[in-house]
């Protein structure tokens, strides 16, 4: 749960931020120790310099890694640059963690203030960081990776983080292209302009005061991408026009220079904030968005528009998404999921993708496919993100051919006696006690001749299980049927999954 400015604060940073008043003069102290670095082992290091403090936190990258160490500079005391400005390169990926805890780093280099290199993520927290230079180009330039903000960890106490451009400085952030750049629970304050972005930008919670520019003119073979989520833009938005320019997500949507678009309902369009710049903020969220769940105050199913927080299948899949078993549907060129499609069918491929998360859930050895040699006459059909996940499930014996075996079958849909199948076969191969079927009484189904001979085993297990129940009436009254060779639902096998989960 992210922490929240206390309303106080904010309100005092918003006034003399956009009131553009200057960062007074600070007292420097000549104490010895400037910072303090806390390596990934835990070891505290004292530094007299800020440069040799971040060039020892960027020592631990690893070149080989493909994602890097953590190392958290403390300040000590307020740190004054001069006409310099710190430069962090590393060989290799690195996480350095910047707690300012309400001490500042000023600067007046026609440069910038801090300058982020490749491979580099730097998280600043709890300070001011300003540069005052009479001409220049920015506070802070990032090239990689940069968070301004709260840290997901830390008391309620920590100040907000800042960047202060002076009047002569373009911008207080220039990120570049390629470049990550977040503004969480921050205050941003610009010289000529708050943010020129170049790269992907993500605004939440945050005041901005000044413009954000972001275009993809002067970058070849790039989009500038912008997310601006519930914060106050004291300023104007200054972007490219159709497909030569940014592409901004506003709450889910976008700006629009076309008023009119949120009278239209129907496609789910409404207007939120604008105009600003002859660009007005439009959003994406459907009028169904607004809906509630009554049994779950953090319910998932809200954010899908085709889900109904009151169905029989909310517990499953509440489940598997939280847990990250399952996802919805993300449409292209955007980036979070709008529908679960809980009533689609399930097929072969999806459903080892599922139980690959499944089983790495439980920390399962997920290295078992590696190696393996997909020969199936259909091999051409499987989809490459369901690639390795087959591997592992052929490697395990879950996932097998039809026949012969040297059909796959990956885009056909799974039937439920199948289901159950796999899933017998994964409590085999996790060597768990199967014998929860030896009474099940399949016969007691109308539908019982139904299911296939290779199956029978499974079906008895699922039930005896609790996994898989018979069919319910209008009324909610068990019909007496299995439906063994229907095609399954999505909802469904989440739901199946649950209770296959609860019953380890």
């Amino acid at each position: 749960m992210k922490r929240r400015l206390s309303k106080l604060l904010v309100a005092m940073a918003t006034v003399a931020l956009a009131a553009g008043l200057s960062i007074p003069a600070l007292a420097f102290a000549s104490g010895e120790t400037v910072a303090t670095v806390e390596d990934p082992n835990g070891e505290i290091t004292e530094f007299a310099d800020l440069q040799e403090a971040f060039d020892y936190a960027a020592s631990f990258s690893d070149p080989e890694a493909e994602y890097g160490e953590m190392v958290s500079i403390y300040l000590q005391d307020d740190v004054d640059l001069g006409d310099g400005y710190i430069s962090i390169q590393a060989a290799g990926f690195i996480d350095i963690y910047l707690i300012a805890d309400g001490f500042n780093i000023t600067s007046v280099s026609p440069e910038c203030t801090i300058e982020v290199g490749d491979k580099v993520h730097l998280q600043i927290t709890g300070g001011v960081v300003s540069n005052n230079a009479s001409s220049g180009k920015a506070v802070v330039i990032n090239h990689y990776s940069f968070f301004l903000g709260e840290p997901d960890f830390g008391d309620d106490s920590v100040l907000p983080a800042c960047l202060v451009a002076g009047e002569g400085i373009d911008c207080a952030l220039l990120n570049q292209s390629n470049a990550w750049a977040d503004l969480d629970n921050a205050i941003v304050k610009g010289g000529d302009y708050a943010v020129i972005n170049y790269g992907d930008l993500w605004v939440s919670d945050a005041i901005v005061t000044g413009d954000i520019v972001t275009d993809d003119i002067l970058v070849d073979d790039s989009c500038a991408y912008l997310a601006f989520w519930n914060g106050t833009l004291n300023g104007g938005l200054v972007a490219g026009e159709g497909g030569d320019g940014a592409e901004v997500d506003v709450l889910g949507g976008r700006f629009s220079t076309d008023p009119t678009e949120y009278v239209d309902m129907e496609s789910g369009w409404y207007l939120m904030l604008g105009p600003v710049d002859n660009y007005w903020i439009v959003s994406s969220i459907m009028e169904d968005f607004t809906k509630e769940c009554p049994r779950d105050e953090d319910c998932q199913l809200v954010f899908y528009e085709d889900t109904d927080p009151n169905a029989w299948y909310h517990d499953g899949v509440e489940w598997v998404v939280c847990m990250g078993i399952m996802e919805g549907y993300v449409p292209e060129g955007e980036l979070f999921a709008d529908k679960f499609g809980p009533m689609d069918t399930l097929t072969r491929e999806q459903f080892a993708v599922i139980m690959c998360r499944f089983a790495e859930s439980l920390n399962f050895d997920m290295t078992v496919g590696d190696f393996v040699e997909l020969e199936f006459r259909d091999a051409a059909k499987i989809s490459s993100w369901a690639e390795d996940s087959i591997k592992w499930a052929v490697a395990t014996g879950i996932l097998r051919g039809y026949g012969d075996g040297s059909i796959l079958g990956p885009q056909d849909g799974l039937t439920r006696e199948q289901l159950a199948t796999m899933m017998l076969r994964f409590a085999e191969y996790a060597a768990m006690d199967t014998s929860a079927g030896e009474d099940s009484n399949l016969l007691s189904y109308k539908d019982f001749d139904k299911i296939g001979d290779y199956a029978i085993e499974a079906m008895q297990w699922a039930v005896g299980e609790g996994i898989i129940s018979g069919y319910t009436d209008a009324n909610g009254e068990p019909n007496g049927y299995l439906g063994p060779q229907d095609k399954c639902q999505r909802a469904q096998a989440a739901t199946m999954l649950m209770r296959f989960y609860y019953s380890i």
